[in-house]
């Protein structure tokens, strides 16, 4: 069974309406469309958040087919867009991408899968992660007492998290991997925080919960924020070099079974990441570096 499975697609949209019938107010449109937006905390006490995710989690568990980590395939650096939904890509990217089933809903369990059980990480012993994501991180692999599986982690959160934004811009990441790549390193995963709430692009929503607001208006921000990172990759990609994958840990939801956000539950949503395939441009990394250095900080 696969996901592109329709009969496995209608019951798992089924879900709310089956919930909705035993008056648990869950729905698959815009929370802010309702009048009184608190229904969702009456959903948690009610009926239990927790046990509601367990029931989709085991439904969607049952047509997962098989998931693909990265060192199943072959690339010489990897670009990671954080919680990019595969069909959010090919809207903005405006061409067909291929579609990969991600090991995990959220970004920890994609990290385990891929860097702590993934028994084959022999090929990244000569990778440095640039990341703008903590949990990939050295120090969250120290923390939770894992052996980490790179040459080097460049922690970019460290000295370029943006107070204003609440996030890090792309901009600081390809910054470090330029700077990797000038130091003679060769294979780069370039962890962004983008598309991945707080939404910086041209369409802003500030700290609204998203649940509170309309979908559209929630869609509108995410696409921004998603045009925004593809942006700053596809520079980085210029200055890479050899084979070149965008890709993402996990999806994201947008009031699909009544959730927003990356919950861990086994949906298509959440697990259906883009795997495209770029080759990179070559180039020498000063020009971007002084592109950058010549930002005004306003978030573009």
């Amino acid at each position: 069974m696969s996901w592109g499975d329709n009969s496995l697609k209608l019951a798992m949209k089924s879900l709310p309406k089956l919930f909705s019938i035993l008056h648990v107010p869950t729905s698959t449109k815009s929370i802010g469309s309702r009048e009184k937006p608190e229904w969702h905390r009456w959903h948690v006490n009610r009926f239990g958040y927790d046990l509601y995710l367990r029931i989709i989690d085991t439904v969607g568990g049952l047509s997962t087919g098989s998931v693909t980590r990265i060192t199943d395939r072959n690339w010489d650096s990897l670009i990671v867009l954080d919680a990019c939904r595969h069909d959010a890509l090919v809207h903005v990217y405006g061409q067909d991408v291929p579609l990969v089933t991600s090991p995990g809903s959220d970004t920890h369990q994609w990290t385990v899968a891929n860097y702590v059980e993934n028994t084959d990480t022999r090929d990244l012993c000569n990778v440095v992660l640039v990341t703008a994501n903590t949990i990939p991180s050295e120090e969250y692999f120290r923390m939770n007492g894992w052996e980490f599986p790179m040459a080097e982690c460049v922690s970019v959160y460290k000295d370029a998290w943006d107070y204003n934004l609440n996030t890090v811009h792309p901009a600081e990441v390809v910054k470090k991997c330029c700077e990797a790549l000038q130091g003679g390193r060769k294979r780069l995963i370039a962890h962004f925080l983008q598309p991945h709430a707080p939404f910086i692009g041209k369409t802003r929503i500030g700290d609204a919960p998203l649940e509170t607001l309309s979908l559209r208006r929630v869609k509108k921000a995410y696409e921004a924020n998603l045009r925004l990172g593809l942006r700053w990759a596809m520079k980085l990609v210029n200055v890479l070099e050899g084979k070149v994958v965008i890709t993402s840990d996990h999806g994201n939801l947008f009031g699909e079974y009544g959730l927003y956000h990356h919950p861990p539950i086994r949906v298509p949503e959440l697990l259906e990441v883009p795997w495209l395939e770029l080759s990179a441009g070559g180039e020498n990394p000063s020009e971007l570096l002084r592109e950058i250095d010549s930002r005004d900080g306003s978030g573009g």
